[in-house]
């Protein structure tokens, strides 16, 4: 473990640079590599007696990687995550605005034209405030209702001709 807590992979020579000097710690694993490999029978007691001096006596990384190139292969590099494509969020013809704030705008405020504006719509939602002045708000209220009517069946579209799909 590192002083982090994350593990500490097992140390390969061949993945550090061969000029660098190498500690007693990494010599030990590499030592432990060469045990490891005479104990299944890959090195006879000669190879493995002269590759543990070898071991002892180096100094750099590429002197350890010498040691136990033809015992140890080169660890793959791990493969790179494979991220999905992304989805798209909605279809091109879906505004990315949703439906419940206009719902709601249009339920409280709707007289006014206030759902209108949320979506972009600036000029009806201006003559709806011009009629509900003239009209005592009941023209823009009868507006207000049918338009609260399209906004639950989710044919609602704003300034751009997108559908409001998405109540959240």
């Amino acid at each position: 473990m590192s002083t982090t807590g994350a593990p500490v992979p097992p140390y390969h020579p061949q993945e550090h640079p061969s000029h660098i000097r190498s500690t007693d710690a990494q010599r030990d694993e590499v030592a432990a590599m060469v045990r490891a490999a005479a104990g299944d029978g890959r090195l006879d007691l000669v190879e493995l007696d002269d590759r543990l001096g070898h071991v002892y006596a180096a100094k750099t990384h590429g002197d350890l990687a010498k040691i136990v190139a033809d015992i140890v292969p080169m660890r793959p590099a791990p493969p790179a995550p494979v991220r999905p494509a992304p989805l798209p969020d909605r279809a091109p013809d879906t505004s990315p605005r949703t439906i419940m704030p206009g719902f709601l705008l249009c339920l409280f405020l709707g007289v006014f034209g206030a759902h209108r504006f949320y979506v972009g719509k600036n000029g009806s939602g201006a003559a709806m405030i011009v009629l509900a002045i003239c009209t005592f708000g009941v023209a823009s209220g009868v507006w207000a209702f049918i338009d609260l009517i399209v906004l639950a069946t989710g044919s609602f579209r704003d300034e751009q001709g997108r559908t409001l799909r998405d109540w959240t």
